[in-house]
């Protein structure tokens, strides 16, 4: 790795900083969080005089000044709609307002027994015109809610589907940084033309892959789903525990690796067919575009399919590309696109752990062959080397969420991680096949559901 794949890094490492400062606590700390920065970078300009350091320092300083320009409205935007809720759920309004799914509906499934009436969904708000108790507003951006709705109110939620347009009247409550909004009335919006017909289409596809695998357990269908498309519906608590505790909840959540997988899926049997290299990127580039399409807007998906964009684009025009630098330039645009999503616990832990394989993974490889006195094989070496550097990358904010360590998720990660790769295409086939030959489909699930007995 030279140093022009890490030019970026810095930069916007900066810019990805100020935007989780700024959604976790407001606007005002990203903006003196900006202006440290600033005087930083200026005061070791001031100190190094005319060198190459002070010439690198202006060239970073300059990213952050500029993604700042974008970054800082888009945090105004969020906090706005923040106030706007926590105004009306300390006043006990009615809101009236537009809502993004961004998941099925599902019975809550944990807390006490009280409070699991219902369904609840998570949603996105809508940004626009929203009516707060007698006044009409308009919600300057978008902002994570969880909507519960009970009685009658259920019904109308329960009709809702995952990047569904819902209108919902109800009460807001925040509970630190989560928006919870009670519906007492869900409106599903109904989406005509294209963009209509294109998510019915992917609404029946994620329901053939529900009727093609209700053969089998609901724990081992909910796997075999998951892994291939985020469809973890059917799955049980303990299994859901077993696998948080053994570290490899990550298997059933969309994330780098499946872009990665429809990637190869692609591109290998095209390389052995004899493609030429532009056919064979748009294919991919497009089979990518159609995934990233049926399992939905969850942020390890968009990091990855936008880190993705760069390195098929450089590949076309025949130059080197750099993963590194691409995933630098995704988490600069995410950040001043949509702070939120970059905030976001998927988008933290997918670009932390990749930035750990990209820059750490081989370094350790070479030293652990090293330590071996050549014993050790570099792809064995690789295998010990990406989940311990991306377990430990993630490991602080982890543990930020559950205060707990699993000594044995590397481990475990290093024995599954080989078969998980199979399972995944193989779901990934069945998929497909299942919208013309559901019985081939059934067979091709059953066998990728195997792993059932080898993680749970």
């Amino acid at each position: 790795m030279s140093r022009a794949d890490l030019r970026l890094l810095p930069g916007a490492t900066c810019v990805w900083a100020l935007a989780v400062l700024g959604v976790t606590a407001g606007t005002a700390a990203a903006v003196a969080g900006g202006a440290v920065l600033v005087a930083l970078a200026l005061t070791v300009i001031t100190l190094s005089g005319g060198t190459r350091t002070a010439q690198g320092l202006y060239a970073h300083l300059g990213i952050v000044v500029l993604a700042g320009i974008l970054l800082f409205p888009a945090l105004e935007r969020h906090g706005g709609t923040d106030a706007l809720l926590e105004d009306a759920a300390a006043d006990g309004l009615i809101v009236e307002l537009s809502v993004v799914a961004a998941a099925d509906p599902a019975a809550p499934s944990g807390g006490p027994s009280w409070a699991q009436d219902g369904l609840q969904m998570r949603a996105r708000t809508v940004q626009g015109a929203a009516r707060i108790g007698r006044e009409d507003t308009t919600l300057p951006g978008s902002l994570p809610v969880l909507l519960r709705a009970s009685g009658d109110a259920e019904e109308g939620l329960d009709r809702v589907r995952d990047g569904d347009t819902a209108q919902v009247r109800g009460t807001v409550t925040v509970s630190g940084s989560l928006v919870i909004l009670r519906a007492t009335e869900v409106q599903p919006v109904a989406t005509g033309g294209m963009e209509g017909r294109a998510q019915s289409a992917r609404h029946a596809l994620r329901q053939l892959a529900r009727d093609a695998t209700a053969h089998l357990p609901a724990d081992e269908a909910a796997l075999v789903r998951g892994m291939t498309t985020g469809d973890t519906s059917g799955m049980s608590e303990r299994t859901e525990e077993i696998m948080r505790r053994a570290g490899i909840s990550h298997l059933v959540a969309v994330s780098g690796a499946n872009i990665a997988l429809v990637l190869a899926a692609v591109l290998i049997p095209l390389l052995l067919a004899g493609v030429r290299r532009r056919p064979r990127l748009l294919a991919a580039g497009m089979m990518v575009a159609g995934y990233v399409w049926l399992v939905g807007d969850e942020p390890s998906v968009q990091r990855a399919a936008t880190m993705a964009v760069p390195l098929l684009a450089a590949r076309f025009a025949g130059v080197r590309a750099s993963p590194v630098a691409a995933l630098a330039f995704t988490v600069a645009l995410w950040s001043v696109l949509d702070p939120v999503t970059a905030a976001s616990v998927g988008f933290l832990l997918s670009a932390l752990a990749t930035a750990a394989i990209l820059l750490a993974a081989p370094p350790l490889a070479t030293t652990l062959v090293e330590l071996s006195g050549g014993r050790l094989g570099r792809t064995a070496a690789l295998v010990l080397a990406v989940p311990l550097v991306a377990q430990l990358a993630c490991t602080p904010l982890l543990i930020l969420l559950t205060p707990e360590i699993s000594i044995w998720a590397v481990p475990v990660n290093m024995i599954v991680g080989p078969l998980v790769g199979p399972s995944t295409v193989i779901g990934l086939i069945a998929l497909v096949l299942g919208a013309f030959w559901p019985p081939a489909a059934q067979m091709l699930y059953t066998a990728a559901s195997g792993e059932r007995t080898w993680c749970c």
